[in-house]
């Protein structure tokens, strides 16, 4: 079958979690200057995937750096 699996072949990057790849919401707040509940915000509307350890919520930086520059 033609173009079987190649479904898959997105462009789109997948989140890296590892530590030091990713911002808490409270550092995306500090470097960017918006408030948490507007990083929360934008993180939902734009789809951005998160990843919650105890307290702390992590978005992966490559995706909070794109939507931030954009702005």
């Amino acid at each position: 079958v033609v173009g079987y699996g190649k479904e898959k072949d997105s462009k789109e990057e997948k989140p890296n979690f590892e530590i030091g790849n990713c911002y808490t919401i409270s550092e995306i707040s500090t470097k960017f200057r918006a408030d948490p509940s507007t990083i929360y915000l934008v993180i939902k509307k734009n789809k951005i995937p998160t990843k919650k350890v105890g307290s702390f919520v992590y978005a992966p930086k490559n995706l909070i750096d794109k939507i931030f520059a954009g702005q």
